[in-house]
């Protein structure tokens, strides 16, 4: 959900500088490897002809530089600073582009900008410093909660719940999942809300939470689902969800997720996917005793994955158990029928 963010000030003039230097980053990362330029170069001399051009061509806009041309000067620079940063950044080179983010806007000022604080923590990110990137995000979510945009506030959180769940810090990963999650709500984005749960519920599991306390959070998060209607995304969401009901020992509320993933993904007739919902389908039933059910998916799962390249990619504990499960099975259809039959 990482994506870099421009500056926005001087209204029209530093909107266009942000939109021109999006443009030629496009430009610059399309290019061959055999035919890189120096993208640092590149921006620079193409955002000073840009502003040349600015102030030859539409002088009414640069108004308030004119009136105060220090600190017309200052905000061009930090707008640059702010967008050259950021272009850095998302081109890879994440060392260089924190230095000009340090540059856009130097001072306690900088505190109160929530673009700023998103991409210097996508900087600090990419250069590992997971701590330093959570405390950024955290101040952006603030910055953007207090204006009112829950969308980007619900960018922030999760991206600072990632930075969490990096470092092991599962129960800070829960709060900033249910966070975004709760931001998500508010700006109608049910689905991201969904996601959210899901994942604050994963991390519950492994904070250890009461299972409870993450069927609750679970519950939340499939009546949010219930609402989408897009199978390409519903089928991976109530897989993943169900994984985390057979977590918490809650099989037939997996049952139930699995059967509707396993709608959503015959319909898309996505094999992977369908190989996975069936053996996670067969091993819920399995521990909810509906044996003959449980081996007959594990079957089908079992053909499905000879037609999928590389190794199963199973998803829950039973993994290592899928034969185990299918003798235990067989002997227990096996005792079942022998006794109906001394009976008889």
């Amino acid at each position: 959900m990482s994506r870099n963010k421009t500056q926005g000030g001087l209204q029209n003039s530093q909107t266009e500088i942000g939109e021109w230097c999006q443009g030629q980053m496009r430009a610059v990362t399309g290019r061959s490897k055999g035919r890189r330029v120096d993208l640092m170069q590149f921006l620079v001399a193409g955002l000073r002809r840009h502003l040349r051009g600015e102030r030859q061509q539409n002088p009414s806009k640069l108004k308030t530089c004119k009136n105060n041309p220090q600190l017309g000067e200052s905000r061009v620079v930090s707008a640059c600073c702010l967008n050259l940063g950021a272009a850095l950044v998302e081109a890879g080179d994440p060392e260089s582009g924190l230095d000009y983010l340090n540059k856009a806007q130097p001072g306690p000022k900088s505190q109160r900008l929530p673009d700023l604080q998103f991409n210097l923590a996508l900087a600090h990110n990419a250069l590992g410093q997971r701590q330093k990137a959570s405390e950024h995000f955290l101040q952006a979510a603030q910055l953007y909660s207090s204006q009112g945009n829950s969308s980007e506030e619900g960018h922030c959180c999760w991206e600072m719940s990632r930075c969490h769940a990096l470092e092991q810090e599962h129960s800070l990963a829960v709060s900033g999942y249910l966070r975004a999650a709760d931001s998500y709500r508010v700006a109608n984005m049910c689905h991201s809300a969904a996601v959210a749960l899901k994942e604050a519920a994963t991390h519950m599991v492994q904070s250890d939470s009461s299972p409870t306390e993450v069927t609750t959070v679970l519950t939340d998060c499939l009546s949010l689902a219930n609402s989408g209607t897009d199978q390409s995304i519903l089928g991976e969401l109530y897989l993943s969800v169900g994984v985390v009901f057979c977590q918490v020992r809650s099989f037939h509320e997996a049952v139930q997720c699995f059967q509707k993933a396993l709608n959503s993904a015959s319909q898309l007739q996505q094999r992977p996917l369908l190989a996975k919902v069936l053996l996670n389908l067969g091993a819920a039933l399995n521990a909810v005793g509906e044996y003959k059910a449980a081996l007959e998916y594990h079957r089908l799962a079992a053909k499905l994955y000879v037609h999928c390249s590389g190794p199963a990619p199973f998803t829950w504990e039973m993994q290592n158990h899928l034969r185990g499960n299918a003798d235990k099975a067989n002997e227990r259809l096996s005792t079942t029928s022998m006794e109906e039959e001394s009976e008889q």
